[in-house]
């Protein structure tokens, strides 16, 4: 038996942040349901421009990061 070693630096792939190309498809298979509680409906997420798009993905990736959730 060898004993479990769950330390980590957190450099595996799946802490990665999150990339431009994987938002971008993300948004892509949304489906057009009623928008959440933030009131924002997934067909205006889809015309996002791209600095918007950065914008976005800097808070997710912040939130990931951190582990913290701002907030609302």
């Amino acid at each position: 038996r060898n004993k479990l070693n769950f330390a980590s630096d957190n450099s595996e792939a799946y802490n990665a942040n999150f990339s431009l190309e994987e938002l971008k498809t993300s948004i892509e298979e949304l489906s057009d349901t009623a928008s959440g509680p933030d009131k924002i409906h997934n067909s205006l997420i889809k015309y996002f421009p791209v600095e918007t798009l950065q914008l976005l993905l800097k808070l997710f990736n912040d939130i990931w990061t951190s582990g913290n959730f701002p907030d609302l």
